[in-house]
């Protein structure tokens, strides 16, 4: 059994990125399939889970050779394969793996790594909220707001809170930090909302984390729900990447 990969550079560190939410599972597991890469994945806090499909058209060159089994399972220490996979500079990545050598090689033209397969704790089968196929992921919720938005950075951190409000107000989506002492901004996303008002409360660092993590740097899809989770979407014809939220309780 052995996974041979090759990818752009950037492509593999949105990969890392994306199915440990940007180092918020610690130690995420990739389930390589004969023609596709999915990973299903929850932090330890229970209050953020991940899933993706990565179709082998997102890789330049996909090998999976796993035998009779139906997929082959490698964790890894996020923190660690993140810091390995932003210094990598060279355009393409080769990822190698073997389960008996029990590490990840990694290779550009001129770096080379090492990652140890770790056992992971975090991997779901099933996700409430969400029906993960055989190519893609489907949201089975109903919630009261579903809207393309722009990936969100510097609107996350506007005031340092602790606290996100996402507002549906007079037919406008917007997004809010308040502090205590009275101080707030916010960020028109959409106009011509067609819900009654309602608002929804997140934290910020998770927040941050999801945004930081979405492959895209366009629109993505966001799904609003009171008490329910929240639901982030991206996908192209190559992939596809959901990220269900836990709200804050006000």
């Amino acid at each position: 059994m052995r996974i041979d990969l090759e990818l752009e550079t950037t492509r593999f560190q949105n990969l890392v990125k994306a199915v440990s939410i940007n180092g918020t599972i610690e130690t995420p597991m990739l389930r390589f399939q004969a023609n596709r890469v999915k990973a299903i994945n929850k932090d330890i806090a229970n209050v953020v889970l991940a899933c993706a499909i990565f179709r082998d058209r997102y890789f330049i060159n996909y090998s999976a050779e796993i035998g009779n089994e139906e997929e082959l399972k490698v964790g890894f220490n996020a923190e660690k394969l993140l810091k390995i996979a932003r210094q990598l500079s060279d355009e393409t990545t080769v990822v190698h793996i073997e389960p008996e050598s029990h590490k990840i090689e990694i290779k550009t033209d001129s770096q080379e790594a090492s990652v140890p397969i770790v056992e992971s704790f975090t991997e779901m089968k099933t996700v409430p909220s969400m029906e993960i196929k055989e190519d893609t992921i489907e949201f089975t919720d109903s919630p009261m707001l579903i809207e393309q938005i722009p990936v969100l950075r510097k609107e996350i951190e506007s005031l340092g809170e602790s606290e996100t409000r996402f507002i549906v107000k007079g037919g406008e989506l917007s997004v809010q930090q308040e502090s205590v002492d009275g101080y707030s901004f916010a960020q028109k996303l959409k106009k011509g909302v067609n819900v009654e008002d309602f608002s929804v409360l997140a934290a910020s660092d998770y927040l941050s984390a999801i945004f930081s993590s979405m492959i895209t740097n366009d629109m993505i899809e966001i799904r609003l729900t009171k008490d329910f989770p929240l639901g982030f979407m991206d996908r192209d014809e190559s992939y596809v990447y959901a990220v269900l939220l836990a709200p804050r309780i006000e």
